[in-house]
């Protein structure tokens, strides 16, 4: 929670066994938060110079001068959510010790590998704009045997290197998620394809299906006619949305629709709209028609009937600006915050505007990583700290061999890149209990 006025920050920290506790926290205070304020600052101006017409050659300097700038003031940003925030948060709730075995960043010598740290941040007021995953923390200094500082440690590390990390927007939409099963991605996968200005989507999607979903279906935008097309009804029926419900919120709609998807990944565009409700996914629509038919809305989202505490489908958002909201960071209204609040289990959204040559490969890695068994917030975990790792030491994914040779080739370690994803729904590191009290 942010300070007021004078008033320093603190934290409502909540584990099993200890109860509930508050921890202040100065860097919390106005007066420490400058690197957030500065970040903010800097996407509103990055946005702006993007909005210019680009083929103009003197707005493509200002867009680089605002790049730039973002750029540094995110370092700057993830070094103070690591040092003033999120290192005594570890401290308080004594979990320096299990995160740092765990990571294999300071390996205690025991046989068995503890269980990894799972945070779930619920962050108030601007402190939502933070991707609190990415936070740098100072790690404990180690000491040698003789007395002397150790050299061999690394002495800082990212947030996503130590815990697995789950944001909610309230403390309720974490209830309420942990409450939803998961469908087992076996049991059906759409993928979506809107290449439409976005030159790398098919390369994308044709990866993903070659190596991991070979029965998957696939709604691709380049055809003309037919059942196939990414239309937001046939995205929300993929999501489980009954089919007369949606008639009631779209209207009518000429192509039938398969069955409810265990998982559904759209490589598409995202934009975060200055009125939330207006944030959108950009989806098929006819040509000469006008492009917000093809929109799916945040406000469509809400509108169409929740499936409850039943299981729901993993929706992975490869598309620009899906989890956040550019007027107001407190219990924001994005597209993955009304995914999980209505029809979703776990979503994967994006914080910023990414690549479109760098996102295949992060969400080829991450599909590896979930087809080998790891639940939604455990596979993006592995995805991020596969980016951190030096490349020669990476360790080899399928289904990189299939993307075009620029695309596996990209540097996905740089920190505006990985750092640009987070996962929101069920923390859980397998299918929940059906008992909602356990």
């Amino acid at each position: 929670m942010p300070g007021t006025d004078d008033d320093t920050g603190a934290a409502l920290l909540l584990r099993p066994g200890i109860g509930v506790r508050v921890v202040e926290l100065p860097g919390l205070s106005t007066a420490d938060r400058g690197p957030l304020e500065e970040f903010v600052r800097a996407g509103v101006e990055l946005r702006r110079s993007r909005g210019t017409d680009t083929t103009d050659i003197d707005a493509i300097p200002a867009v680089r001068r605002a790049s730039g700038k973002w750029q540094r003031s995110l370092e700057q940003l993830c070094d103070w959510a690591g040092g003033s925030v999120m290192a005594p948060v570890l401290d308080a709730l004594g979990l320096w010790q299990r995160a740092l075995a765990e990571s294999g960043l300071r390996p205690d010598g025991a046989d068995a590998s503890p269980e990894p740290v799972r945070l779930v941040l619920v962050p108030c007021g601007d402190l939502g704009a933070v991707p609190w995953q990415a936070a740098r923390l100072p790690l404990p200094r180690e000491d040698s045997d003789d007395g002397s500082e150790g050299t061999d440690a690394p002495s800082t590390a990212h947030l996503c290197e130590l815990a697995v990390v789950t944001f909610a927007a309230s403390g309720s939409e974490l209830v309420h998620g942990t409450r939803r099963s998961r469908l087992p991605i076996a049991g059906g996968q759409v993928l979506v394809a809107e290449p439409r200005d976005l030159y790398y989507a098919e390369d994308e999607i044709q990866a993903l299906s070659r190596a991991y979903y070979g029965d998957a279906r696939v709604l691709h935008g380049d055809t003309e006619t037919g059942p196939d097309l990414p239309t937001p009804f046939a995205v929300l029926k993929a999501l489980g949305a009954e089919p007369s419900a949606l008639l009631k919120v779209l209207g009518s709609e000429p192509f039938a629709t398969a069955a409810r998807a265990a998982m559904v990944h759209l490589a598409c565009h995202g934009t975060a709209g200055t009125d939330p409700t207006r944030s959108a996914l950009h989806l098929w629509h006819a040509e000469g028609a006008p492009p917000e038919t093809g929109h799916l809305t945040v406000t469509t989202l809400l509108d169409t009937p929740s499936v409850g505490d039943r299981s729901g489908p993993l929706v992975v958002l490869s598309a620009c600006e899906t989890d956040v909201s550019e007027a107001d960071h407190d219990e924001a209204l994005t597209l993955t915050t009304a995914l999980v609040h209505r029809l979703a289990t776990d979503v994967i959204g994006s914080r910023w505007a990414v690549s479109d040559g760098v996102t295949p490969a992060l969400m080829t890695v991450l599909h590896h990583h979930l087809n080998a068994g790891l639940a939604p917030p455990d596979a993006l975990r592995a995805t991020q700290r596969h980016a951190l790792t030096p490349a020669e030491h990476r360790c080899p994914v399928k289904g990189l061999s299939l993307l075009d040779e620029f695309l596996a080739q990209q540097d996905i370690g740089e920190l505006q890149n990985w750092a640009a994803f987070i996962h929101q729904g069920n923390p859980a590191p397998e299918p929940p209990r059906r008992d909602p009290a356990r």
